[in-house]
């Protein structure tokens, strides 16, 4: 299931209909191997280029009438008379190839368990191979629309990319694949110049180069057709980098495909997909031939289009994937967040980013200050050295709303203070001239002391901590009458603690984030280990800030009389997240 874009193109697309061409895997990781690694085949040994670990499937085991093996759902093995099944449609009474001949299937069944699997590319014309002794299938992709391009369209540039290369390498192989098996229609077929592994080169001018999708993956080719497959699942920041890079050649002529299963509501292929489901221009006119705003046309492939899928089996296959993964999988859904987020996917998706009412140099404030009510500014320092980002968050206690937010990787520690300073004079400023404000405003600032906080904490010493608006809140004097810390040190326990607080009050409705690049970090906010952070390659700036500010909130609400009303309703749920095992 997936869906596609297609740009400014009008090519019919042709079809393969091998079931290994039906489906496409997506991968975590790759393993290159060295020369000189084979695996045995029905055709003997074949050489294996890599091993590629699997987004997690559902787990199914097979038993034969002489063993038995596990696999993923759509792991394809092959009959008695040699077509390819899926693991997940054979039927007691089958037979199936296996090394030591044609083995009775016994019994075929889900375990109800979603694991990482291994695909190994094996470099022989079939792709197959044995594994537990069964004959296996190592899928790749119908590629047919791009070799006609090549072949019948001379002098066209076409570019392939995927997540992994190996994904990549796949489709080509797909290619070269259909490709050698016009031999007997070589009056059709263009002759080739070049023919490597990684790129074909056709006699009419035409070539097809494979490359990882990366910034410079367009470099030195000229381009009438690019092609990228599950451009969802490329690192944001890398698709957003090869995107801004790549465009300048699509906008002077060139042609794009993209085909993806659906990620996240707010990574570079949603926002693309969105852009062409809008086809209205800005004064409410159709915009002609059925293009979206941004020149691409959609198309969306669900389960329901399978003439053999029923609502008995959407039931069926919701149960055992779970709902987010299967509206992600067959219902092409923009998903939130995946089951290890922080805060439910539900809630995510229903979280809407406000803009902000205006900026302060880079401060996006959401709303002015208002009187008597009670502010939290937390601050999560950092090097400022085009690495982690800092990040400020101000919180309005009253009415628990996110009042603006401040984050950069580029303003060192010292510059970052003189945000935060910046902050707090003008909260400071705006309650004490509101004639309606009684007293003193209660602004509660304060900064993580651990690490570069200690770097924090110098400069604030340095400037004098009665010279910033404000109350600095820091911890308790230290066991046994030691010196009092300043600032808030954040440990496995208080991070929890703080996370757990977030996390009622938001999927309860009683902190309204507005922010959407907090927003875009909560969905990438995982449980690792025994704790939460960014996954591989994100950042988690913003949400520490808002730990930051939420520390105060659970520090105050003993000091301050506004806070006794405040607080009542908000007990904290300690989280809880199972220890990793320990092998001894």
């Amino acid at each position: 299931m997936g869906t596609g874009l297609q740009e400014k193109s009008h090519g019919g697309i042709r079809k393969m209909f091998e079931l290994s061409q039906t489906i496409e895997r997506k991968f975590l990781d790759v393993i290159e191997l060295d020369d000189g690694w084979k695996i045995e085949t029905d055709t003997g040994f074949q050489p294996v280029s890599r091993i590629m670990k699997t987004i997690p499937y559902e787990e199914w085991v097979v038993i034969l009438d002489n063993y038995e093996f596990k696999a993923a759902d759509d792991h394809i093995v092959f009959r008695d008379n040699g077509r390819e099944v899926f693991v997940k449609d054979l039927l007691p009474g089958d037979f199936i190839k296996t090394q030591s001949g044609i083995s009775k299937v016994i019994s075929c069944k889900s375990t109800g368990n979603t694991e990482s699997m291994y695909d190994i590319q094996v470099d022989s014309e079939d792709h197959s191979y044995y594994a537990n002794g069964v004959l296996h299938h190592n899928t790749t992709c119908a590629a047919g629309f791009l070799l006609w391009k090549a072949m019948f369209c001379p002098d066209s540039g076409i570019l392939l990319a995927a997540n992994q290369m190996a994904q990549a390498m796949e489709i080509m192989d797909r290619i070269r694949f259909a490709y050698e098996n016009l031999e007997q229609f070589n009056w059709l077929r263009a002759g080739v110049t070049e023919y490597n592994k990684g790129s074909i080169t056709f006699d009419n001018g035409s070539s097809i180069t494979a490359r990882a999708t990366t910034p410079s993956a367009g470099r030195g080719l000229s381009i009438t057709l690019l092609y990228l497959d599950e451009f969802a699942f490329v690192q944001p920041n890398m698709a957003q980098e090869f995107w801004t890079a790549i465009s300048p050649t699509l906008s002077a002529g060139g042609h794009c495909i993209i085909t993806s299963t659906p990620n996240t509501d707010d990574d570079t292929f949603a926002q693309i997909w969105h852009g062409a489901n809008k086809d209205t221009d800005d004064t409410g006119q159709l915009i002609p031939n059925g293009e979206g705003i941004n020149g691409f046309y959609p198309i969306e492939v669900t389960w329901r289009q399978h003439p053999e899928r029923d609502s008995k089996w959407e039931i069926d296959f919701r149960n055992k994937l779970g709902g987010p993964r299967f509206e992600r999988e067959m219902e092409c859904k923009f998903t939130t967040g995946d089951d290890d987020t922080l805060i439910d996917g539900t809630m995510l998706s229903s979280l809407s980013p406000q803009q902000e009412i205006f900026l302060i140099d880079d401060i996006r404030w959401f709303e002015e200050p208002q009187p008597n009510h009670v502010y939290g500014v937390g601050w999560d320092p950092s090097m400022g050295s085009l690495k982690d980002p800092a990040a400020i968050q101000v919180i309005d206690f009253t009415t628990m709303k996110q009042v603006a937010e401040w984050c950069s990787n580029k303003v060192p520690v010292k510059g970052q203070l003189e945000v935060l300073i910046k902050i707090l004079y003008y909260i400071h400023a705006t309650m004490y001239g509101n004639p309606r404000q009684e007293g003193d405003p209660d602004i509660y600032w304060t900064v993580e002391n651990n690490g570069l906080g200690l770097a924090a904490i110098s400069e604030i010493n340095h400037i004098g901590e009665d010279k910033i608006p404000g109350y600095f809140v820091s911890e308790s004097r230290a066991t046994g009458g030691g010196s009092r810390v300043k600032g808030l040190r954040t440990s496995h326990r208080t991070k929890l603690e703080a996370c757990s607080l977030i996390k009622k009050l938001i999927e309860t409705s009683r902190l309204e984030i507005r922010s959407r690049p907090l927003i875009r970090e909560f969905k990438t906010f995982v449980k690792s280990n025994n704790s939460y952070s960014a996954k591989s390659g994100e950042h988690d700036d913003l949400v520490m800030a808002l730990v930051v500010a939420i520390r105060i909130f659970q520090s105050i609400q003993d000091w301050d009389d506004k806070m006794i009303d405040l607080t009542n309703d908000y007990e904290i749920e300690e989280l809880i997240i199972e220890p990793m095992p320990i092998i001894v």
